[in-house]
């Protein structure tokens, strides 16, 4: 057969199967080599761990999954997660099944696998490198198809550039840039890519597809919608890749919802928060953001009270965040200020608005300013 067939995945971050979503995680994992069972291999492009910490609880269930896989390949490279806080576990410490259908590339800039005819080059993540550099002491292509696999950042793709970073955490700094012109220079019919967490399959030129499988089960209350894996074929006669999505069905989902709190309406915000945490299943990451004005004291007891409740019921997580400005004591005897409270409150009535932040910004600023207060332009400018 002239045809090569393959199942596409990165960034399952797995964790201790002690840990509330780590028995998950990995039943997803199992989802994913059951659709490449039949196939020539499983393509795993880097943060097959969340951190180097997690590789050793796990040596012994991956070894059982992925022999299960047999005669499939098993292909991965390591992600910036992979070696974060820990030595490198695929440095030979741990038997994933090396050896037998597993390969994992940790041989820089690249490491070359045959499988079928077709040349897999795996590219281990490199903090700070381009695809220029990691590609450029490749051998012209003669007559074999080839596949990238790699885990950064495709800097021609700046619409995914939000789903990349995880703000104020340090550990995702020094990207990896990939550049569509550099791999289509190199010779690859597929650029099965990781890092970003989002799936998206572009072209660059005629006979160069790239490919971002994103997250196989949402690590981020932000990865919302279905999660799914990419089935690859190859035609290895034209070099011609076709990339189609496929919906796995033991992921997780992620919700999140913003409430804004008014004077006096604690007790109708505690009965808004319990009914929505109720209305997630425990296949579910969910996450409350509470913003506006109101009693600190009372709203932070029924956080705490909402928390020790629901996390036990969702082990995916439950995430309830506060952002609450103290009521001002006049607000009964201010028409004014009512007025403008009421009509604030009317607007995100249902619970979700067009731009909750802002929303929230414009709110605090409005009564201080009909309450002859101090007001600053940065309260409605700065992040806060």
């Amino acid at each position: 057969m002239s045809e090569l067939r393959f199942i596409h995945s990165a960034d399952t971050h797995l964790v201790s199967p002690d840990k509330p979503e780590g028995e998950h995680r990995l039943r997803v994992l199992r989802e994913l080599c059951h659709l490449a069972r039949g196939t020539d291999a499983l393509v795993l492009a880097g943060d097959l761990f969340d951190s180097a910490q997690e590789a050793a609880s796990l040596e012994k269930p991956l070894r059982e999954i992925f022999a299960e896989m047999r005669p499939a390949r098993v292909l991965i490279i390591p992600g910036n997660h992979d070696t974060l806080r820990g030595p490198d576990p695929f440095d030979g410490r741990f038997d994933f099944g090396q050896g037998g259908n597993v390969h994992i590339f940790n041989k820089k800039p690249f490491d070359v696998l045959d499988v079928r005819g077709t040349a897999f080059y795996g590219f281990p993540f490199s903090r700070s490198q381009t695809s220029f550099e990691m590609t450029r002491d490749m051998q012209p292509r003669r007559s074999e198809t080839r596949v990238a696999i790699m885990h950064g950042l495709a800097a021609d793709r700046p619409q995914l550039a939000s789903f990349a970073l995880e703000s104020g955490n340090r550990e995702e700094g020094g990207e990896s840039v990939l550049r569509d012109a550099d791999l289509r220079n190199a010779g690859f019919s597929y650029a099965a890519l990781g890092h970003i967490h989002r799936q998206e399959v572009w072209e660059h030129g005629e006979g160069c597809v790239l490919a971002y499988a994103g997250s196989p089960d949402p690590v981020r209350i932000t990865e919302t919608g279905p999660r799914r894996a990419l089935a690859v074929k190859l035609d290895r006669r034209s070099g011609l890749a076709k990339a189609h999505p496929v919906e796995l069905k033991s992921a997780g989902r992620a919700f999140s919802r913003d409430f804004f709190l008014f004077p006096g309406d604690e007790d109708e915000l505690a009965a808004a928060l319990e009914t929505f945490i109720e209305s997630c299943g425990p296949a579910t990451k969910a996450a409350a953001r509470v913003s506006g004005l109101g009693d600190t004291e009372k709203t932070a007891r029924l956080r705490a009270r909402l928390l020790e409740k629901w996390r036990p019921k969702l082990p995916l997580g439950l995430e309830i965040a506060l952002s609450i400005e103290a009521a001002p004591s006049e607000t009964a005897g201010d028409m004014a200020l009512y007025g403008f409270l009421r009509a604030m409150k009317e607007r995100g009535a249902d619970g979700e608005t067009r731009n909750p932040e802002l929303e929230r910004r414009v709110l605090a600023a409005g009564w201080r300013a009909l309450l002859g207060q101090r007001l600053d332009p940065e309260d409605l400018l700065e992040n806060k």
